[in-house]
């Protein structure tokens, strides 16, 4: 069960909704989401999230005996018909608590699912090429959560989006670390990605030039965000952003000099390495605004 929901894309919901709440408040002084709106987001967004890796797994069980035999469904220890009944709960559950919540949070859930969908199943499929794969990813991590999560905290029905700069920024790079995370999670399948005919950018231009591109789309987006901390966002701390960075980019370098592209292994430790500075990005920002 722990490999049918991903717990890195648990955690990655996790950080970034609680993020979001904690500058709603530094941010925003009139606005007041309680417990309650930090608890049905919570909720909506972990269903959801559950609804999109699951689904993804149902289409490719036969991919996934490749790529990545020990989850539940290829190794035999969830059926399919367990596995169906998962997703729609999971789906249900973020419809009806996100129509309780609010209606951007409503219009988060029903944008994910439907970008989830989307990408796993046919006749769209869009996972098999990857511009619009990683545009899907981009979008829900990058636009939809951060976009609608932060007006769910802070936007009474009827009004427009709020956007203030730091939300702004944090969206800018949330895209980047999420299209790179797109980039990255094809490294370890391309045995399987290469049978089952989907286009990844590890196999149309090899893997080590997709490390060159994503390593540095991250270290550019550092380096811009260090620039923007030290000339001052308003709302966020000069320091803490400028300092935050720095040290994502040293841990960047790091994971990355200990990359070994024919061991397994060692792009799993890498890949999980980029999943943490995706949640240590919110982190910054959070920490950034409460002390802006």
């Amino acid at each position: 069960m722990t490999g049918f929901s991903r717990p890195h894309t648990i955690v990655g919901t996790v950080v970034s909704v609680c993020s979001l709440f904690a500058m709603a408040l530094a941010l925003d002084r009139a606005a007041d989401p309680g417990a309650r709106g930090l608890v049905t987001a919570l909720v909506a967004g972990l269903a959801v999230n559950v609804y999109i890796v699951g689904l993804n797994q149902l289409t490719d069980v036969e991919l996934d005996r490749v790529n990545k035999p020990w989850l539940p469904l290829p190794a035999g220890s969830l059926s399919p018909r367990a596995a169906g009944w998962l997703v729609g709960g999971a789906l249900a559950v973020a419809v009806a608590v996100g129509a309780l919540g609010s209606g951007w949070l409503l219009a988060a859930v029903v944008l994910a699912a439907a970008l989830g969908t989307a990408y796993s199943v046919p006749p769209l499929r869009l996972k098999r090429y990857h511009p619009l794969a990683a545009g899907c990813i981009v979008a829900v991590r990058g636009l939809v959560v951060n976009v609608l999560i932060f007006a769910h905290f802070t936007a009474p029905p009827g009004t427009g989006l709020p956007l203030p700069p730091p939300v702004v920024a944090l969206t800018l790079g949330v895209v980047v670390v999420g299209l790179v995370i797109a980039w990255f999670k094809d490294l370890g399948d391309m045995e399987g990605d290469s049978r089952f005919s989907v286009s990844t950018l590890a196999l149309r231009v090899g893997p080590v030039r997709v490390v060159f591109l994503g390593v540095g789309a991250l270290l550019v987006t550092y380096a811009a965000m260090i620039v923007a901390g030290v000339l001052g966002i308003p709302g966020l701390h000069q320091g803490i952003m400028a300092v935050g960075h720095v040290l994502l980019a040293v841990l960047l370098i790091r994971a990355t000099a200990g990359l070994d592209l024919a061991e397994a292994d060692s792009i799993a430790h890498f890949y999980r390495w980029v999943w943490r500075l995706f949640y240590a990005e919110y982190v910054v920002f959070a920490a950034a605004a409460a002390s802006g």
